[in-house]
């Protein structure tokens, strides 16, 4: 087998209802120069049974001994790729046929940006297309500008380059992604976004996305607070003085204004 040049990380906790269909999505890319590595983070369902049951030399299966969370798993996932491209993947979600080959290609041909994300489409529980995209942010400098109010990025739908990818990890905080892709650009990496849906991510009734649940905004505003809040500390004092954490200090107290609003009006 030839060295991958794309390692996808996909990690399963009880995922059994769509873990097939995440799984023959990768296996049915176009673009076949990779490895699967599949974490299962101490499943108690038929997780494992479903993923070994397949006999593609390109899975490669490590099996948690307990349920160790997903940050923790994230960490474990990523000394274990090989490639040089490093992209993500959920147990629930779909990979539309040329997404590693976009992906690749992108990065193949801009070596001056870490990482690619693409749109995302949003599907119901039963696989069902909603019409509906994650952003219309795609740009380099619409990305950056728009980061600091929000997470306009996929976690589900990136290939990043191994190297920092591995150099950075995940920190434990409410959105571990979000404060990923801060320091990401605080520290003056590139992140560009191919302007078409090559995902497909699924809603589930307790998904933050696109929801109307006053409880779950409240949540949203104080959680996207608690992720700011902890990157803003650790950042040093020069680095707080940039514009791109000028804004994003103003939009961390609108959000716990908002959350702390919507929890004590009505």
């Amino acid at each position: 087998m030839q060295q991958p040049l794309v390692s996808v990380i996909l990690l399963v906790y009880n995922g059994e209802k769509h873990l097939k269909e995440a799984i023959d999505s990768i296996l049915k890319q176009t673009y076949n120069n990779f490895e699967l590595i599949i974490v299962d983070d101490g499943s108690t369902d038929s997780s494992q049974q479903i993923i070994q049951s397949y006999t593609d030399k390109r899975i490669i299966l490590h099996k948690n001994a307990s349920n160790m969370g997903l940050v923790n798993t994230l960490n474990i996932a990523l000394p274990l790729c090989k490639g040089k491209y490093i992209a993500r993947m959920d147990a629930d979600d779909i990979c539309l046929p040329d997404r590693l080959a976009k992906q690749v290609a992108y990065l193949n041909d801009n070596s001056d940006v870490i990482m690619i994300d693409s749109i995302m489409e949003y599907i119901d529980e039963s696989g069902h297309r909603l019409n509906k995209y994650n952003s219309t942010s795609n740009s380099p400098v619409a990305i950056k500008y728009s980061l600091p109010y929000s997470n306009v990025l996929g976690h589900s739908s990136i290939m990043m380059r191994r190297e920092p990818y591995i150099r950075y990890r995940y920190r434990h905080t409410d959105f571990e992604d979000y404060d990923l892709w801060l320091r990401l650009i605080n520290d003056g990496y590139k992140i560009h976004k191919l302007p078409e849906p090559l995902l497909l991510y699924r809603i589930h009734n307790n998904s933050y996305t696109i929801s109307n649940n006053r409880n779950k905004k409240r949540n949203y505003h104080i959680r996207t607070f608690n992720t700011k809040w902890y990157y803003w500390k650790k950042i040093s004092f020069t680095d707080k003085l940039k514009p791109f954490n000028l804004i994003l200090f103003t939009s961390m107290i609108h959000n716990l204004l908002k959350g702390l609003y919507i929890r004590y009006s009505g």
